[in-house]
């Protein structure tokens, strides 16, 4: 990549540099991760299989993960089984797709370039077309729709999330900022007025809330789902340490409780959309110094580790070692593709 060639940031690259320019520096500039190791159930590759059954089922008729989406996540077993479940709940409550009236899907993200050094770029799941006010059911609480036009944005998030603080993350967070910013710029290409453009409609789907019994094994004090116990006899043999546990009592069944599904609206003013398109710019800036000009990024060390969500940032080892190094410098780091997800 040549120092003339424009910066694209996006929402995803926006929020990793605010999280850290190191971060940022590694995953989009060095481009090099830690792979990951085994089946996977983490929220990301739970959030790519919903939406692709989502939207292959509401555009093909068949709610299943298209067959490379399947293949490249290599999720388990019990995430398969609940990416169907959040499938089949979500069509229950919504049998015509993300709204109750005609939608049109956006099979790639929209660019908005704001000068020959910076593009705007975001994926937006749809948009559809409101033309008298009307009042639809959130879930959580009422919508108001006034006629014009709204992209709308899918989402599953983890049981348990507050849904008062997500909706006020999202009316603080940049993601709706970006596909507003997209969809202005791209109305005439898509058949509507760019003043027409009135907000996001998020569609939001809890994951099913799982309980499996658990027990702490004497050996090494760790607690383990009861399943996860090899069972020897009367002892249940611990995963990690081999410990022989004699529990007792029966272990009461495995609950799931299922999905819970809500939306809303997030709405931006032409001058907040101008505040955040300047503040953009301001980071993309930073972004091409560090890319083009070798400045070197600052590392923001209160998020190496995040005790509350018990995460560990990607690049924890080689930025936290005696003498930092670069990723790529490291055991175990390769090369990477940062923006598949964009072209998926």
């Amino acid at each position: 990549m040549s120092n003339n060639d424009p910066i694209i940031i996006d929402n995803t690259q926006y929020s990793s540099f605010m999280q850290c320019e190191g971060y940022w520096t590694e995953k989009y500039v060095n481009k090099v991760h830690k792979p990951w190791d085994g089946e996977r159930d983490d929220p990301m590759s739970v959030g790519i299989g919903f939406h692709d059954l989502l939207f292959n089922g509401y555009k093909n008729g068949v709610f299943e993960m298209t067959p490379k989406v399947a293949q490249e996540l290599t999720l388990t077993m019990d995430a398969t089984k609940e990416i169907s479940i959040m499938g089949e709940y979500y069509r229950s409550q919504y049998p015509s797709g993300p709204v109750e009236f005609d939608w049109v899907g956006l099979e790639e993200p929209l660019a908005k370039p704001v000068n020959n050094d910076i593009i705007l770029k975001a994926k937006v799941d749809g948009f559809f077309i409101n033309n008298k006010e009307r009042t639809i059911s959130g879930g959580v609480e009422d919508i108001h729709l006034v006629p014009g036009i709204y992209g709308f944005e899918t989402k599953s998030k983890l049981p348990g999330y507050d849904r008062g603080f997500y909706l006020s993350e999202w009316q603080a967070a940049m993601q709706a900022s970006f596909q507003l910013l997209t969809i202005k710029h791209n109305s005439e290409r898509l058949g509507f007025n760019s003043d027409d453009v009135k907000g996001i409609l998020v569609n939001v789907i809890e994951r099913p809330n799982v309980y499996e019994p658990r027990r702490t094994c004497k050996g090494c004090s760790t607690m383990f789902q009861t399943k996860l116990y090899r069972l020897e006899g009367k002892n249940y043999i611990c995963p990690m340490c081999e410990h022989p546990n004699t529990f007792t009592g029966p272990f009461p069944s495995p609950r799931v409780d299922p999905p819970y599904a809500y939306r809303f609206l997030v709405n931006r003013s032409p001058e907040r959309l101008e505040v955040d398109q300047d503040t953009i710019i301001d980071v993309a800036m930073r972004m091409k110094s560090i890319r083009d000009k070798g400045t070197y990024p600052v590392l923001n060390r209160t998020n190496c580790v995040i005790v509350k969500w018990k995460k560990k940032c990607e690049y924890y080892e080689p930025h936290n070692g005696l003498i930092p190094v670069d990723a790529i410098e490291y055991p175990g780091y390769k090369l990477f593709n940062p923006t598949a997800y964009l072209e998926r």
